[in-house]
């Protein structure tokens, strides 16, 4: 990913060499314990060489990074710890290579700075974590939502096609299969049915007790 980055037109690329850097990275490990924090990262570290040219002028670049794993307390998460790299001319590398590490060797960690810079990766971590367990969870309500929406569609056309409609029965709040034919429908408690397109319909006026108006089944995602 660096390489293609920062070189727009390199020429004859060659990788010359790739050097996994395991000492390097328990070294990363070493400083995580001197600080006196509790040991849940992973680290892994390697080098590659890379030979090419740019501008007709032939060029070696040193390439190194560093992966800082959060581990099981993670989930997967992984950061970029340090990533750099060191170009110079053709046969120039071993040379830069000697007063790059001086001058890495010669740099000094303030314990205290490193406690704090370490105890917030681990704080935007939670963040991290419960961001991403928002996000999974948003995902499911969208899928779950879609398939019953989807569920309701198809049950609607079913009744559609077969001229019935879902009634809420009010003594047993049970679901009942009724006709469609007419706009209003009545039950009573032995199950027996009025229908009528009347609104203003009262069958008590007829002398028949018990009926009570029932509401058609509510449709998600209305309800």
């Amino acid at each position: 990913m660096v390489f293609p980055r920062s070189h727009t037109r390199p020429a004859n690329v060659r990788i010359k060499g790739s050097y996994p850097l395991p000492k390097v990275a328990a070294g990363y490990q070493q400083v995580v314990r001197q600080m006196g924090l509790p040991p849940i990262f992973q680290y892994d570290a390697a080098l590659i060489v890379v030979e090419y040219q740019e501008g007709g002028a032939p060029c070696e670049e040193a390439l190194y990074t560093a992966i800082q794993d959060w581990g099981a307390a993670g989930a997967g998460l992984w950061t970029n710890k340090d990533t750099f790299s060191v170009r110079t001319a053709a046969g120039g590398l071993d040379k830069a290579g000697r007063i790059l590490s001086v001058i890495l060797n010669s740099t000094r960690l303030n314990p205290q700075w490193v406690r704090g810079e370490i105890r917030g990766q681990m704080e935007r971590n939670e963040i991290a974590l419960r961001t991403q367990h928002e996000i999974q969870k948003l995902e499911r309500e969208i899928v779950e939502h879609r398939r019953r929406t989807n569920a309701e569609i198809n049950n609607q056309m079913h009744h559609n096609l077969m001229r019935t409609e879902e009634y809420v029965n009010p003594h047993t709040k049970e679901v009942e299969v009724g006709s469609n034919e007419w706009n209003y429908r009545w039950v009573n408690e032995r199950g027996e049915a009025i229908y009528s397109d009347d609104g203003n319909f009262n069958p008590e006026r007829l002398g028949l007790r018990g009926f009570v108006k029932t509401p058609v089944r509510k449709r998600f995602p209305d309800k």
